[in-house]
This record gives structure tokens, C-alpha cells and sequence, in this order.
């Protein structure tokens, strides 16, 4: 329904990217442009994505994800459940991409969970 967008890296570090939900959300698409370093990825479709977190009572999610390859500006997209969000607070979260046997995550971005009550 509703569409963010971000910037993820392979490559840890920096300041992470925020994307922001509140408390039950649903609906709510993420585009996360793929980075290694400071140019694009490069990823195919032999591979797979997924998304993981921690909320922050320690509780734990993880997601599908979808890959979109391109020459010029691959993504990653994924959708935020009720799940992710059925905790208020700022959940760690990371792209997991996996091809065969190598498993390779992003540097983390947070989902920042607001409580409107």
C-alpha cells in the first residue's frame, strides 16, 4: 500500500537506515537499494533474501524478501508484517542473502516502532 525507501550496505558499518511503522502496521512496502561499498551489488536471481530482526524486548522475526536484479540499481524488497511491529521500540534488523551454501547480511537498519497510545 504504502512504499519506503532505504539504502542497505554488505559492507557493515555507518549509520543505519530507519524505517519507520507504527505499532500494528501492515501495508507498509520497503525498497532497500543494495550497496556495496559505495556502488551498486551485484546479485541475481539464483539468489535468495530474507529479513531478519530483534525487537527489543529480544524477541525475534524474520521475513521473505525478494531480490531484483539489475545491472544499473538492484533492490531487495520486502513487506512489514503485524508481526514485525507488534512491539513498540526500535528493532535491529538485516538482510540476509543466501546463494547455495554462503550467506551474506547487510549492515543493519532499524525499524523504528512507534506507540500512538
Amino acid at each position: 500500500m504504502f512504499n519506503q525507501g532505504i539504502e542497505v550496505n554488505i559492507v557493515p558499518g555507518g549509520a543505519p537506515a530507519i524505517v519507520h511503522a507504527a505499532k500494528g502496521d501492515n501495508g507498509r512496502d520497503v525498497t532497500c537499494r543494495l550497496l556495496e561499498g559505495d556502488h551498486a551489488a551485484a546479485v541475481d536471481n539464483t539468489m535468495s533474501a530474507s529479513v531478519e530482526g530483534v525487537k527489543p524486548s529480544g524477541a525475534t522475526f524474520t521475513a521473505s524478501a525478494t531480490i531484483h536484479p539489475s545491472n544499473m540499481e538492484p533492490y531487495i524488497s520486502f513487506a512489514v508484517t503485524s508481526a514485525m511491529t507488534a512491539e513498540a521500540g526500535k528493532a535491529a534488523c538485516r538482510i540476509k542473502i543466501t546463494k547455495g551454501n554462503d550467506i551474506v547480511s547487510t549492515g543493519k537498519f532499524i525499524l523504528d516502532v512507534e506507540d500512538i497510545n
